[in-house]
């Protein structure tokens, strides 16, 4: 469908994005660089900003770090000042799962702070790279700022959730649970969390029925919660 689209409109800049992003999702890396690339040839400086980040992970996943690296900075140079192709970059270093690339991820995390104090996506992607530094003290402190700019920001409390088991707080970790289970109570994951605190704190009775609710709003589809 991407494709048809292309060919109907060949400077369809958001669907060369979208194509390029499957591709590299779906490991057909060599066709997903040169979809983006092209992307990144034309449009706004923004698109051509958010094209060069898709096309540097999509770099990295290929083994090309020099040319990620290009791809990166080229982005950042595009849109100085817009925050979220700074966490782009951020991210994309952070999934390589390498301490080099975590740090400059942080130190690109730390300039995005600065320039938007306000955005909770900054503070919880810079609480993932430090994380990946075995930071703990300073990416509890990222997540809670995450989640004092946006109480709703889930993933932010399922780090701290996890961060609180993984020291058996289990009070801290129950306390978020509950939290998550308040705000979206559909939500299979918010279900199996709950079940994880539980278990942990051992409290299997709730551990199982947490499980079971889990299992039911997944539609039966959720062999982690089967498993546990």
């Amino acid at each position: 469908m991407y494709r048809r689209a292309l060919e109907l409109r060949p400077q369809f800049d958001a669907a060369e994005l979208a194509l390029g992003g499957l591709l590299r999702r779906r490991g057909r890396l060599p066709e997903a660089i040169e979809v983006l690339s092209r992307a990144a040839e034309a449009g706004s400086n923004d698109e051509r900003a958010r094209a060069l980040v898709a096309l540097g992970r999509a770099q990295l996943s290929a083994k090309l770090r020099d040319d990620a690296t290009t791809s990166l900075r080229r982005a950042i140079e595009f849109a100085p000042a817009a925050v979220e192709i700074r966490v782009g970059v951020a991210r994309a270093w952070l999934a390589t799962g390498k301490a080099e690339d975590a740090s400059h991820a942080i130190e690109l995390l730390r300039r995005a702070s600065e320039l938007a104090p306000d955005v909770a996506a900054v503070f919880s992607a810079l609480g993932r790279g430090l994380e990946k530094t075995d930071d703990v003290s300073g990416a509890e402190a990222a997540y809670q700022r995450a989640l004092r700019l946006d109480p709703d920001y889930r993933y932010a409390r399922r780090r701290l959730l996890r961060l609180a088991l993984d020291r058996q707080d289990f009070p801290q970790a129950r306390a978020a649970a509950d939290d998550l289970l308040t705000r979206d109570p559909t939500d299979p994951e918010h279900h199996f969390l709950a079940g994880l605190v539980a278990a942990r704190d051992e409290r299997p009775d709730d551990a199982r029925r947490y499980y079971r609710a889990a299992i039911e709003r997944a539609g039966g589809t959720y062999p982690e919660a089967y498993f546990n």
